[in-house]
């Protein structure tokens, strides 16, 4: 009995894999009294889905939803801009997991 093989071109499967979504934390720390400055100029960087206000060793976490890592590169090379922006720290999110349910 003769059986198709199934062949998968590597560069196919890179291909694909090369325009999944990536999604990101950018750890945030601001400078002393800039923080209500620094926080309205993220609000208007694009592909930011949330924002959110922590304590720590970071001010603020911001993640990110984008197409490739060039579009993460720019957000992160725009962040740096935010005057009051100190520096930053970006944890690319592999997998996320739901524990509960709701």
């Amino acid at each position: 009995m003769l059986r198709n093989k199934l062949q998968i071109n590597p560069t196919e499967i890179y291909l694909k894999k090369q325009y999944e979504p990536i999604q990101a934390y950018i750890m945030t720390n601001v400078y002393p009294g800039m923080y209500t400055k620094a926080l309205d100029e993220i609000k208007k960087i694009n592909h930011i889905e949330k924002i959110s206000i922590v304590t720590g060793n970071y001010d603020i976490v911001v993640k990110v939803n984008v197409k490739n890592l060039e579009q993460l590169h720019k957000i992160t090379s725009r962040l740096h801009k935010v005057i009051g922006v100190e520096k930053t720290n970006t944890q690319i999110i592999e997998k996320e997991c739901q524990l509960f349910s709701q």
